[in-house]
């Protein structure tokens, strides 16, 4: 019971991780901002790691890959740090986040 519950919890996250994608993936072409490409690539770094931490890539994406489950945590954590140290300097200098003095 406990099994089917998370699941269910992680479905409705990963599906709100989803939601957030393709929302920032439309704003992304509307506003054609590279800021919201990087932050794209973020949210879906992310969601991989906590899929991978789950167990989730292991059991559906990498085809019960052993070489890729022992390394693919630690590759997306890296990338995820670069994404994220990649985006707080762009975000920090947006024009439209700063107040008129």
């Amino acid at each position: 019971m406990i099994s089917l519950a998370k699941n269910i919890l992680f479905g409705v996250f990963f599906g709100i991780i989803l939601v957030m994608f393709f929302y920032n993936l439309f704003i992304y072409f509307v506003v054609k901002d590279t800021i919201y490409l990087y932050y794209v690539v973020y949210i879906f770094v992310v969601g991989l790691v906590q899929a991978t931490i789950e167990g989730y890539c292991f059991q559906y994406a990498m085809l019960n890959n052993s070489f890729l489950a022992t390394r693919s945590f630690f590759l997306l954590t890296a990338f995820c740090k670069y994404q994220r140290f990649r985006i707080c300097p762009q975000i920090s200098s947006y024009k439209g986040f700063h107040s008129p003095a």
